[in-house]
């Protein structure tokens, strides 16, 4: 999957949606390190305040 940037999932292709989410079940299954983040910048951006 190529970097995509997307402001909603509707803009999401739904193939796209589905690999992404078997990926996330199958790190769950296996909840050691996981190398696919190594060298990479992940930033999270959240619309209102926490309280």
């Amino acid at each position: 999957m190529a970097l995509q940037h997307f402001l909603t999932l509707q803009d999401l292709p739904a193939a796209d949606l589905e690999t992404i989410i078997r990926r996330a079940i199958d790190l769950k299954a296996q909840p050691q390190p996981a190398s696919s983040l190594t060298g990479k910048t992940l930033g999270l951006i959240f619309e209102k305040a926490s309280t």
